[in-house]
């Protein structure tokens, strides 16, 4: 009537793999075909958008100019000559920076120029011109010649059709966490009713520990049943009990009347018995495992990913949003200012984690993300109405500390209601989150700050993370009984974040080993660096700097977390693959190519290319990231094997995880120095330059054999980062 307890433990621990993939595979054919369907409806509005918008185009220039000609028509009451006047280039140039549509200005004087400001090259005649005569000037045969930049239309609607792949690509990231949010309670309901009768007809019919209904009818209709079972049951055998003991108490009852009693009631309780298959056995509960964990992980994975998504808002804009703010005592170039919410945020997640992991672990996982789902929504909130950076700066602490808080519990979350059948497809759910959020946030931030602006986006946030903090609370379960159980004791997993304090003779042990300390120092930490000061920093300054929006630096940065969505399973996949095939360690060769091309990424702006520069370098970063990544955190295991055996795997990627997110700290400050003192394409150079002499001092000392350390049992090897 039921399947073996193998074949449940399989059936749950392939489900979650496969419907994944079918479910990816789904999304990225329905991406083909929305990608399909935006190019055919920008193919065919192209001509109507140009039919109407260059019209008003044009008249929104010409207001320009006559407002132009009037308040230059006013020196023609107090006399004074046209060839007179001064300042008019810097008013041309502020109208011109004020109106992106205008490329040239020009006063003329009989045809002749008397200013101009703009590109004249770009200057075209006939409709795409307006002349305004300037009033009082008409014996001068005075006017005002402005210019509409003849790619200013073609512009408009690219950027128009580029906002809406984004918006598509992001509807279907964010459609499938519907899907998952809207489905995890009804699969791991679904699983919970299969274990439940597969437990039932094995005899389990007590109640179910572990399993967390979420309360569907059917569901409640089984466990009634259940119930009436295990009464009839418990009638059968009170009635039992008490004809065993009238046999003794009465005396004046006839044996055969007793005897009858007596087997009519036995033969009752084997029919209910023979009936519902009740039987002692200790696999009842097996199988609740796999529905256990997909209802966690579909509870948790909302609120996780609207709070992320809340943080991830501000990250094509926030350098300058916070460059504009009153600096108040903080006496610093406006590129260090720019610099310092970031390096707030990113130091003190990396110095509050190591003891994150024990303080959730004490209060309670789903206590610790609501408390830190309140503060991150205090923290956007004010983050949105501060008016100097020194409370900016408050606020993103607030905000790193609420990031910090909830990525630790909902990590813990995970690990402590999955086994070591599903803890894998958890944590791959955990980093994929992370990633969904990162595609998702940058670009539609960019989007909400070019059309609403940067406060209005910061509120924004704010919505979502109290969106974020009402779904916990009302979503996420208890905590499981057994969660004070240090889960990488059972499993040999070190989790990504949140690892435990290592302690001074962690620390003493682990940087006595010199080859460790390099790959910390030539690997981790330049890879953070360059990641944070470039993508965070340097891209959405250099990109609003070109003139372009934040839009386009959001979009530069979700492109970056597509490479890292799609390439990071490849290459971990590749990496294991060849370590199958060749029985050797190919996970040096890729950090130090990943670390070329990450330096590379710096050195594309040296190229002339506009906006293909940095497009170039998001590529090479996200293709350099992606091969770096997860064998750089494999490569801990094989360099510490000894460390591994003393001090022990908390401790050891304790450290690494520590020293790793102290670089992401540093990372826009080095960035904001060298841009104050040598510029954009220096600092892209100098970082990249750096990287790349990290990669070749890497491979020397990595790329020959190790020397002998002392052996020690094989060590599992961490998940990948994912902040």
């Amino acid at each position: 009537m039921s399947a073996p307890a193998s074949s449940h433990a399989a059936t749950h621990a392939a489900w979650p793999t496969y419907t994944q993939r079918r479910l990816w595979g789904a999304m990225g054919l329905i991406l083909v075909l929305v990608i399909a369907a935006i190019a055919a409806t920008v193919g065919m509005m192209y001509p109507a958008f140009d039919d109407r918008i260059a019209p008003q185009v044009r008249e929104k220039a010409a207001t320009a100019g006559r407002s132009l000609a009037g308040l230059i028509g006013q020196a023609a009451a107090h006399e004074i000559p046209l060839k007179k006047l001064v300042g008019v280039e810097d008013l041309f140039a502020g109208m011109i920076k004020q109106h992106p549509e205008v490329s040239h200005i020009a006063l003329l004087s009989g045809g002749q120029p008397v200013a101009e400001a703009g590109a004249a090259h770009t200057a075209v005649q006939g409709a795409m011109a307006a002349r305004i005569p300037v009033p009082g000037y008409e014996g001068e045969r005075a006017d005002l010649n402005v210019t509409i930049d003849p790619r200013y239309v073609q512009r408009l609607f690219a950027e128009m059709s580029l906002d809406l792949l984004v918006v598509a690509v992001v509807a279907l990231f964010v459609s499938l966490e519907l899907l998952y949010f809207l489905a995890g309670g009804l699969v791991a309901d679904v699983s919970s009713l299969k274990s439940r009768m597969a437990a039932m007809a094995r005899g389990a019919f007590a109640p179910m520990a572990t399993a967390q209904s979420l309360g569907m009818a059917w569901s409640r209709a089984l466990e009634a049943r259940a119930a009436d079972a295990s009464y009839a049951y418990r009638e059968r055998v009170n009635a039992l009990a008490a004809m065993i003991r009238a046999r003794h108490a009465d005396k004046g009852i006839a044996f055969a009347d007793r005897f009858r009693a007596l087997r009519a009631s036995i033969a009752a309780l084997r029919d209910v018995r023979r009936t519902f298959h009740f039987a002692e056995s200790r696999q009842g509960r097996r199988g609740e495992g796999g529905s256990n964990a997909a209802l966690v992980l579909g509870a948790m994975r909302a609120p996780f990913f609207l709070l992320l998504l809340a943080d991830d808002l501000s990250r094509s804009f926030l350098p300058l949003f916070a460059s504009q703010l009153t600096p108040g005592p903080i006496n610093v170039s406006a590129n260090v200012i720019a610099s310092l919410p970031i390096f707030a945020f990113m130091l003190v997640v990396a110095l509050s984690q190591p003891a994150l992991g024990s303080w959730s672990e004490r209060i309670g996982r789903r206590r610790a993300f609501l408390i830190g789902a309140a503060l991150a929504c205090a923290a956007h909130l004010l983050s949105a109405l501060a008016q100097s950076l020194p409370a900016l700066l408050v606020f993103r602490v607030m905000g790193g500390a609420a990031w910090a808080i909830a990525f630790v519990a909902a990590q813990g979350y995970i690990l402590d209601h999955t086994d070591s059948r599903t803890r894998t497809a958890g944590l791959a759910a955990f980093v994929g989150i992370i990633m969904v959020s990162m595609v998702c946030g940058p670009s539609i931030g960019g989007i909400l700050a070019d059309g609403i602006g940067h406060r209005p986006t910061l509120f924004a946030g704010a919505a979502l993370a109290v969106l974020s903090l009402l779904i916990a609370w009302r979503r996420l379960p208890p905590d499981s009984a057994d969660a004070a159980r240090d889960p990488r004791e059972a499993t040999g997993l070190m989790p990504a974040g949140g690892a435990a304090s290592p302690g001074s003779f962690g620390w003493a042990a682990t940087f006595a080993n010199h080859r460790f300390l390099l790959l910390l120092l030539l690997a981790a930490v330049p890879a953070k660096v360059i990641l944070i000061g470039f993508c965070f920093y340097l891209i959405p300054l250099y990109i609003v700097g070109m003139g372009s929006t934040s839009a386009m630096a959001g979009r530069m940065i979700m492109l970056y977390s597509v490479v890292m969505v799609l390439l990071v399973p490849l290459m971990a996949n590749w990496v294991t693959g060849l370590r199958a095939r060749r029985a050797r360690e190919p996970e040096a060769l890729f950090v130090a190519v990943g670390l070329a091309l990450s330096g590379l990424a710096g050195l594309a702006m040296a190229l002339p290319l506009g906006l293909l520069s940095p497009l170039l370098l998001v590529l090479l970063l996200g293709i350099g990231q992606s091969l770096s990544i997860s064998p750089q955190a494999a490569m801990v295991a094989e360099v510490c094997k000894a460390e591994l055996a003393s001090v022990g795997q908390s401790a050891v990627y304790g450290v690494y995880r520590l020293v790793e997110r102290i670089g992401n700290a540093t990372g826009p400050l080095i960035a904001a120095a060298l841009l104050e003192f040598a510029g954009f394409q220096t600092a892209f150079i100098a970082i990249g330059g750096g990287v790349l002499a990290c990669a070749a001092l890497f491979a020397i000392v990595f790329l020959r054999p190790a020397p002998v350390r002392a052996p020690a049992p094989a060590a599992a090897v961490a998940p990948a980062g994912a902040d």
